[in-house]
């Protein structure tokens, strides 16, 4: 319910969302038995709109939502990891 996805320009062009249509949540590093190390990325992918034109924001990749969604390597130089809606102007 906290989610926010109706956004303003300067939020959508901001450091949290990068003019991308996913947030990064952050990532987590794990051990098995067998001491093999991997590490989760987790992020959802979404599409922001304009808070004024209720239209879909451009910018980032504009593929379909399943073709970002299944994607396995996703960049966005100095895109911050989210953790609340404070980060963003409202």
């Amino acid at each position: 319910m906290d989610h926010q996805s109706l956004l303003s320009a300067a939020d959508f062009n901001g450091q949290v969302i990068n003019n991308d249509h996913f947030l990064y949540w952050g990532s987590s590093q794990h051990v098995l038995e067998d001491n093999t190390e991997y590490q989760i990325h987790v992020i959802e992918q979404t599409e922001f709109l304009d808070d004024t034109t209720f239209s879909p924001l451009r910018g980032g990749k504009t593929d379909p939502y399943l073709k970002r969604c299944s994607q396995t390597k996703i960049q966005s130089a100095e895109k911050l990891m989210y953790i609340c809606r404070d980060q963003l102007g409202e």
